[in-house]
């Protein structure tokens, strides 16, 4: 179940007005969990061009200590941190994307 999504709430989520607009006008969960769905992958991409721009920086100045300092992660981090949290097999398979 998908819960509702005032303006505001919305907004926050980075989506754009001319998306959420018609969610006001015309509620709908199924719209309202794709929509956002899609922007999770949005958001997703994003933050890993800004990883990527972090690698970069880092790789220019030749420190790597500083990786450690902004908590970055790459994939073995993560799954090291999953398992250690108890997700195994089908849980560390990522989701198709839409």
């Amino acid at each position: 179940m998908t819960p509702g999504c005032g303006a505001s709430a919305c907004r926050r989520t980075g989506l754009p007005l001319a998306e959420i607009g018609p969610l006001l006008i015309r509620p709908g969960r199924q719209a309202l969990a794709l929509i956002l769905e899609s922007q999770l992958y949005e958001l997703s991409t994003q933050i890993e061009a800004l990883r990527g721009g972090q690698r970069l920086v880092v790789e220019l100045l030749q420190d790597y200590r500083l990786l450690e300092r902004l908590s970055v992660r790459d994939r073995d981090a993560w799954v090291r941190l999953l398992r250690g949290s108890g997700f195994a097999g089908q849980d560390l398979v990522r989701a198709p994307r839409p």
